[in-house]
């Protein structure tokens, strides 16, 4: 973890002929790029849907305080941040680092840790707790909270009541913490994540893990293509039994999004196949297991097999309409 202070460095230089009035018109100047590190003093806005926050952040040595404009699927006061940005100069607001790429960490200074545990995240932590709980343990405090809770009531005023209500409330703001961050790292959006969260509770990362499909057909704006390419982040082969079973349902949804009832069977096959970009015996076999699961429904049409999505199957009209792509051949 890099150390307590705040820097500016350039990253790439200014080139010459730097057009100053392209920062006040408020848009960044990409040939100037630079890496600030501080402590986030404060949160002015945060926006819980889709992570974007302005933060104002102060650093040792810094008399005024920088603003820091970015998206973050988490942040407290007290952290250590670390952002990668441009500098603009916004009409309304004046000079702001707009960050691509922001990274917090958990507070090492006495200051940080009391803003961090004072800012009511915590359940049962106001300033005066927070101030209590520093001074006695030190920085130690992160440390006697996870593995030795029972030591806070050291601290006066600190019953096993409280006490209890502090231990919940961090595990809870820690297991969130490190989903949203885990999530992040997958390039999830923070409204995404925050689904996802709502969805799997504490076993999200694991369920993301052991099927990243799941997102696909549980998670409203994710679809088989984002679930691709995050189970793709997580090794899983492009053969994966759970990846080919995903394409043929993707498949299939592609064609009724169209305007289909169906999907002729060898058409499925082979187009499955140069999506997944694998042999048609792996996605027949993917097909069969589908079908057996009862995900999906073979049914004779024209003389043709073809394949239904199971709902709409049941609920298409009899007899079957004749401008489905099966009776297209």
């Amino acid at each position: 973890m890099p150390g307590a202070r705040t820097f500016l460095r350039s990253i790439c230089s200014t080139s010459p002929g730097f057009d100053s009035g392209q920062r006040q018109q408020g848009r960044p100047d990409l040939r100037f790029r630079v890496e600030v590190e501080g402590v986030v003093s404060k949160i002015v806005f945060s926006n819980e849907e889709n992570g974007w926050c302005v933060l104002k952040v102060q650093g040792e040595g810094q008399k005024d305080l920088i603003t820091v404009v970015g998206h973050s699927p988490t942040v407290v006061p007290g952290e250590y941040l670390v952002a990668v940005g441009n500098w603009v100069n916004d009409r309304n607001f004046g000079r702001q680092l707009q960050a691509s790429e922001l990274r917090n960490f958990r507070p090492t200074t006495e200051e940080g840790m009391m803003r961090y545990l004072g800012s009511g995240l915590i359940e049962g932590i106001g300033t005066q707790y927070a101030k209590r709980l520093v001074k006695h343990f030190g920085n130690t405090i992160f440390e006697v909270i996870t593995n030795s809770p029972t030591r806070l009531q050291e601290v006066k005023g600190i019953g096993p009541s409280r006490q209890q209500r502090i231990t919940k409330s961090w595990t809870q703001q820690e297991e969130t913490r490190e989903i949203m961050i885990f999530l992040h790292s997958q390039e999830i959006s923070p409204t995404h994540a925050r689904r996802i969260h709502k969805k799997f509770g504490s076993e999200a990362v694991q369920e993301v893990k052991k099927n990243p499909y799941r997102l696909a057909s549980e998670i409203r704006g994710i679809g088989f293509q984002t679930a691709d390419k995050i189970a793709s982040q997580l090794g899983f082969a492009r053969t994966h039994e759970l990846r080919l079973r995903a394409g043929v349902l993707f498949a299939v949804q592609e064609r009724v999004a169209q305007g289909h009832c169906g999907v002729p069977y060898q058409e499925l096959v082979e187009g499955g196949a140069a999506l997944l970009e694998v042999d048609c015996r792996s996605v027949e076999g993917a097909l069969q297991a589908v079908l057996s699961e009862g995900g999906l429904v073979a049914s004779r049409v024209d003389g043709k097999n073809c394949i239904f999505l199971h709902s709409l199957y049941e609920w298409a009209p009899r007899p079957r309409p004749r401008n489905m792509s099966a009776a297209s051949n």
